[in-house]
């Protein structure tokens, strides 16, 4: 008997996290892609009773021109 890939067991892991947080988590892949590349910082958290909890941070940026915000 096989044992499953490290991208089967990463997907049985990502099952057992809330699904908001996997919308999020895509979204945040999209968008890097969409901007030509970076980092989607993700945090995840193993708790003694078993359950699973996830991190996401989202940066935000502004560019401010001469003349103030834009």
């Amino acid at each position: 008997m096989s044992q499953p890939g490290p991208d089967e067991r990463l997907a049985a892991v990502l099952a057992q996290l809330p699904p908001d947080f996997c919308r999020s988590l895509l979204a945040a892949l999209d968008r890097a892609a969409h901007q030509g590349g970076g980092e989607v910082p993700v945090t995840l958290r193993v708790h003694p009773d078993g359950r699973m909890s996830g991190c996401l941070v989202v940066w935000y940026e502004r560019r401010i021109g001469a003349g103030g915000a834009t």
